[in-house]
């Protein structure tokens, strides 16, 4: 069963690699449209993934199913942070939007499985899981969102948990002189503390 299970989860993470490919072919440092709307990738992992579930859900018993779900969800979102971090560089504007799409994405990992299984409700941990770990990354977007981050700001803005190479790789991600003047400025910081 579990085998089973891991197939049917990369069936489905390997039918959003055009999303993926497309996003990471954005150039979020260079991104200068009008947030607002979703972007394309988004609007294919919304269609997607409901058509994705819904065989899975007709074939499965309810709690293979939510076995499968959560699963899912849990690979989902690991690839979800992963590939923000191929971007390499996100300018505050891609960034901003970037935070939108994270927020239809949530919404529809919520969604998602209850329409495939025609509104058989997930139980409430799913839920939680996803609000808590997709919040992760909004918060990891909000920080690369805000001007004139620096080391000592994005530990505050990720909590008093934050890791240094968290801090770093996010710092690293920033596109722009900003991004590159507050990473050199938190180097000088961690030298004259050390």
């Amino acid at each position: 069963v579990n085998r089973a299970n891991e197939a049917l989860v990369q069936s489905v993470n390997c039918s959003l690699d055009d999303a993926f490919n497309s996003m990471n072919r954005t150039n979020w440092a260079a991104f200068s449209q009008d947030v607002g709307d979703h972007s394309a990738f988004v609007g294919d992992i919304s269609e997607r993934l409901p058509k994705q579930f819904e065989p899975i859900a007709a074939h499965l018993s309810k709690i293979h199913y939510r076995f499968f779900c959560d699963k899912f969800v849990q690979s989902f979102v690991t690839r979800f942070v992963a590939e923000v971090h191929k971007c390499r560089k996100i300018s505050e504007r891609g960034a901003q939007q970037l935070l939108l799409d994270t927020a239809l994405i949530k919404t529809t990992l919520l969604e998602a499985p209850v329409v495939a299984g025609h509104g058989r409700q997930m139980p409430t941990a799913y839920s939680n899981y996803v609000l808590r770990e997709m919040g992760k990354a909004e918060i990891m977007l909000k920080v690369l969102s805000s001007p004139d981050v620096d080391a000592a700001s994005i530990t505050a803005m990720l909590g008093d948990s934050s890791e240094d190479p968290v801090v770093q790789q996010l710092l690293a991600l920033r596109a722009g002189d900003s991004g590159e003047a507050s990473s050199s400025g938190s180097m000088e910081q961690q030298f004259r503390h050390e």
